[in-house]
């Protein structure tokens, strides 16, 4: 039966195999090497082995059995001649095997990246198809890390297909080599205390590194005690550099969409601001003459004056949009950033933001580091500044009256460092998390929908990332913040 699979080496030919040196005995039920034989089995009068080697390495057997004639020393030669052949078969198979799948796999690849992009979850989907067909195992994952979170974009196990499921980082049981930032195989331990991947006995991740920072990976998992060999490990690593190139390339393609937007925006701002702004000092000029010469005839001034008022803040209100939209389209030259303490930048925007009527109904709860002496970033002050405030202001408009407003650097991490602005307020409708940052968005009557466009646009310029979440199950949102660290304090 060739499809019959020996788990353990036992009897005449299991000793051969753990031994790796052949045996012949023209008396087997005697000899002490023997375990018997199974029930059912025909009686053994006699028995040959011998070991198929390349190398130090076991290959094969060749056994023979019930010979007219007692096996002698020249028999185990010309066994042993034999196996060398089938050893050089063997290896020849595999060789040959091998090359198959390499070049199936360097088909795969290209026909990948040559094909009409699509989305990035129709790539990881043929990645882990093509994955599961030539390592021939039972579960392929690709695998995107989000704070303390996993997304799995795409899975295939035992054949079936799914996307987009969630989990906890610490739920993964290989989550501690996730830094490692090479390809790494291992035996899994304690399945007991990951129910979701206890069948499995071995795997295989293979980080996917954008600016050396661990992204995600694609993982590889099997029931069996497997061990990988370096051409498979070479192979998930040739797959895992491909969805990183993806990845650069979407993002790159979502910056250079945005700073078109941003050029097209400020080239209409300086015309719409040239345009509005005369007018609008026409208007409040003339407005206050108006009103000065109601005041010298004798009507009652007090009458006129909530509407004068009105005037005033309607044509602030539009200066100040126009003043917005100017800085939304300017770019921010790195050239003019210094090398500056995130603390006290921090500090100066809190003290900035108690001079605002806000600060009176708000508390402002500043968090940072215990080490703080690697908290130094190139950067415009003002600018990063403006962020803050707009953030705190954005936070205050959107929590209960005498909440707290958090405001945390977080310990720094891979060249980067992170601040969360947590409020208290009802949060952020999903269905509206994709756009805040757009400009001119805004779910406030009185809002602009620029405050978090502009925050985006100087973040990004500073080389950093600005994104924003709900907090469940506790309420409000957080806006994080994250910002490249000066070089020289990595």
């Amino acid at each position: 039966d060739k499809n019959y699979i020996f788990k353990e080496f036992k009897g005449l030919w299991g000793w051969v195999l753990l031994n790796k040196q052949p045996l012949l005995t023209n008396n087997p039920s005697s000899d002490p090497r023997s375990t018997g034989i199974p029930e059912g089995h025909i009686i053994i009068k006699n028995f040959l082995s011998v070991p198929a080697m390349i190398k130090d390495e076991l290959v094969g057997q060749i056994s023979l059995a019930n010979s007219n004639r007692g096996y002698t020393e020249q028999d185990i030669v010309t066994l042993q001649e034999l196996a060398s052949l089938y050893a050089i078969a063997i290896n020849r198979k595999r060789a040959e095997e091998k090359l198959v799948q390499s070049l199936e796999a360097l088909q795969a690849v290209y026909n990948i990246a040559t094909t009409i992009r699509g989305s990035y979850e129709m790539l990881c989907e043929q990645v882990v198809f093509n994955l599961a067909k030539f390592l021939k195992i039972a579960c392929v994952s690709v695998q995107y890390i989000k704070e303390d979170k996993i997304t799995i974009v795409s899975k295939i196990c035992d054949g079936i297909l799914s996307h987009n499921e969630m989990e906890l980082l610490s739920e993964f049981p290989c989550f501690e080599a996730i830094e490692a930032r090479k390809p790494l195989q291992f035996i899994m331990k304690d399945q007991e205390k990951f129910p979701l991947y206890k069948k499995f006995k071995s795997c295989i991740l293979a980080p996917i590194l954008i600016e050396g920072e661990t992204k995600g990976f694609i993982c590889a998992m099997d029931y069996s005690d497997r061990k990988f060999n370096e051409d498979e490990l070479r192979l998930l690593e040739i797959f895992s550099k491909h969805i990183a190139y993806e990845l650069e390339r979407i993002e790159m393609e979502k910056k250079l969409r945005h700073l078109d937007k941003m050029k097209l925006l400020g080239q209409l701002a300086a015309g719409v601001a040239h345009e509005v702004r005369n007018p609008l000092n026409a208007i409040l000029a003339i407005a206050e003459a108006l009103f000065q010469d109601i005041k010298d005839i004798g009507e009652n001034p007090d009458y006129y004056k909530p509407f004068l008022n009105h005037i005033r803040s309607q044509v602030d209100r539009l200066s100040s949009l126009m003043s917005d939209l100017l800085d939304l389209g300017k770019p921010i030259k790195k050239e003019t950033f210094q090398k500056e303490y995130l603390p006290e930048i921090c500090l100066a925007s809190i003290d900035l933001w108690k001079q605002m009527p806000l600060s009176k109904d708000y508390k402002i709860i500043f968090i940072q580091p215990a080490e703080k002496e690697k908290l130094y970033l190139m950067a415009d002050s003002s600018r990063l500044q403006q962020v803050f405030l707009n953030v705190l202001e954005n936070a205050c408009h959107h929590s209960p009256r005498g909440s707290d407003i958090q405001f945390v650097i977080l310990n720094p991490k891979g060249g980067f460092i992170k601040i969360h602005i947590i409020d208290q307020g009802t949060g952020v409708p999903s269905e509206n998390l994709s756009k805040v940052f757009e400009p001119f968005f805004t779910s406030r009557k009185k809002g602009t929908g620029l405050g978090l466009s502009l925050v985006k646009h100087i973040i990004q310029s500073h080389g950093g990332e600005v994104t924003i979440w709900n907090n469940t199950p506790s309420h409000g949102c957080t806006i994080e913040i994250t910002l490249p660290l000066f070089k020289g304090e990595e």
